[in-house]
């Protein structure tokens, strides 16, 4: 005996092979997406390579990577501190913002005045004493947030250092 039902015509009726379909596409769509995902790789405490292009922070200069300070008399590597708060800095890569400051010829990086999450990444570095205010650059932008750190004796300011400038004119290698 058959019974009549009504099944509106516009029912969806479950299709296994459409699930799967749906589900495979679903995949791919993410898995490419994934493939493009921003990348980031610190160089120092003023520099690092953002989805392949390299940025040099603006108005600022940080200890080299295998510069060393001295805090209590005792030396300590201040470039790799210095670098190592900025990487903590920037954990989150989607909320980094870029506005390239200068296009000077002899640069080979794009020099950026760079923002996390709206807040200035260059002056919370001056700000910690991983960075100075580099002046020449700057005309003195970060002179404020760099007083603080040293009247703090927060970071490089907690102690001895060179400049960085310095630093690399002594250093070449």
């Amino acid at each position: 005996m058959l019974v009549n039902c009504y099944i509106p015509k516009n029912y969806p009726r479950f299709n296994p092979l459409k699930m799967w379909v749906t589900i495979v596409v679903a995949f791919l769509v993410f898995w490419s997406s994934a493939g493009q995902a921003s990348t980031l790789k610190i160089k120092d405490g003023d520099s690092f390579v953002l989805n392949g292009v390299e940025i040099r922070l603006w108005g600022i200069d940080a200890p080299e990577y295998f510069q060393t300070c001295q805090k209590n008399g005792i030396n300590y590597a201040c470039g790799k501190e210095s670098r190592a708060f900025l990487e903590a800095l920037l954990t989150t890569i989607s909320l980094i913002t870029c506005q390239q400051k200068t296009q000077d010829q002899r640069e080979t990086r794009q020099v950026s005045q760079c923002f996390i999450k709206g807040k200035d990444i260059a002056e919370i570095m001056v700000r910690g004493g991983h960075a100075i205010d580099y002046r020449y650059f700057s005309k003195g932008y970060y002179l404020a947030a760099q007083n603080q750190a040293k009247t703090d004796k927060i970071g490089i300011w907690a102690g001895k250092f060179i400049t960085p400038r310095e630093w690399r004119k002594n250093n070449r290698r």
